[in-house]
């Protein structure tokens, strides 16, 4: 079978701060990142050992972090507005025969524009 995991999208909130009172182009801060995602089969699926925000075995799953540097398990470093990444393994257990499947998710966030990195 193949692998039972499957990222399908990544959104992310964040708020708009000017960083001299809006004379210049402001920065955007990220604030967290929210991963979401299906399965072949019902699965538990967990990210970065955070588990599935539904709390059903189905074949939907999310996860969402917060980028605050803070102690619980959900918190990544904060966003500095530099170049940072971030890896999270994605752990799915099927529900029929137990078996796990595993799926890496990178995240990169750098200063860009809209024509490109």
């Amino acid at each position: 079978m193949a692998l039972a995991a499957s990222l399908l999208s990544m959104g992310c909130t964040g708020t708009i701060y000017p960083e001299d009172g809006g004379q210049q182009t402001p920065t955007f801060l990220i604030n967290s990142i929210e991963l979401a995602g299906t399965t072949i089969d019902d699965c538990n699926v967990s990210v970065a050992e955070v588990t599935d925000d539904d709390g059903v075995d189905d074949k939907s799953w999310q996860a969402a972090f917060s980028l605050d540097d803070g102690g619980d398990p959900q918190s990544l470093p904060a966003d500095d507005g530099s170049r940072w990444e971030q890896t999270l393994m994605i752990k799915a257990t099927r529900k029929s025969d137990g078996q796990i499947f595993y799926k890496k998710a990178t995240i990169t966030l750098y200063a860009g524009s809209s024509s490109g990195p």
